[in-house]
């Protein structure tokens, strides 16, 4: 867990996921600037993020000289693992924050979605799932199988959209179900337990069969939100 006072907060996230730093200030409701500097797998990064409650407003990544901003940004800082990295914490006041209109109108498209109920768009969304996330109905932890975790995540999805955060040696990630179906899952699958070489994969469900098969004994540390669609707020930035 990532501790914010008054003033720079200097961490080591080293041996991280960037998503798990996101998630970690996006619960806590950060307001303030991120910066992370490292070296990740896709080679050496500089990351700027601004925050407002907990969501992204701007983001900058500059990675072996490539740029990118806005929700590819986001999107691919969602999946980067943290090799040797230190990060930067400043709290701030949203007003002096960046409002990237690109992030922002991610938000908005978040507001059309909710009202014509399109979970399954909704859940596809590294950004909304974070925003969904922060504002769950029900959270629920378990420690179990991975094919115990499949099975009751497809229970648990019978009437409403779920969101499971799993972590364990082999593989950790994102997983997706809704009315008792996997809609949507990012693994980072691992060549060995405590070895750094993995792959990351955006999987549909024939690829979680097969990984579900493979890894099915494989004990995991599992957080699920629950979503009530009817419950959840909008954003409310203004550009």
């Amino acid at each position: 867990m990532i501790k914010v006072r008054e003033g720079k907060a200097d961490v080591s996230i080293k041996g991280r996921f960037l998503r798990d730093v996101l998630l970690d200030l996006n619960l806590k409701s950060f307001t303030g600037r991120l910066c992370v500097r490292g070296k990740a797998p896709e080679g050496y990064l500089a990351l700027r993020i601004h925050l407002v409650n907990g969501l992204p407003t701007y983001c900058l990544l500059n990675i072996e000289g490539g740029v990118l901003t806005g929700d590819k940004c986001f999107e691919l800082a969602s999946t980067m693992f943290c090799i040797d990295c230190g990060l930067e914490l400043e709290p701030d006041i949203a007003s002096n924050l960046i409002m990237d209109e690109v992030l922002v109108n991610a938000f908005k498209d978040f507001n059309e979605l909710l009202r014509d109920q399109q979970p399954i768009l909704l859940l596809k969304n590294p950004l909304l799932q974070l925003y969904m996330t922060r504002y769950s109905d029900t959270t629920k932890v378990m420690h179990e199988s991975l094919c115990t975790i499949v099975r009751e995540l497809e229970t648990l999805s019978h009437d409403k959209p779920v969101l499971a955060i799993i972590k364990g040696s082999l593989l950790t990630g994102t997983l997706a179900y809704y009315l008792s179906r996997f809609i949507y899952g990012v693994l980072t699958l691992y060549e060995s337990e405590g070895t750094e070489r993995h792959s990351i994969r955006v999987i549909n469900e024939r690829d979680l069969n097969k990984i579900r098969d493979t890894y099915c004994y494989e004990v995991l540390d599992c957080t699920v939100y629950l979503i009530d669609m009817r419950k959840l707020k909008k954003p409310g930035f203004k550009l």
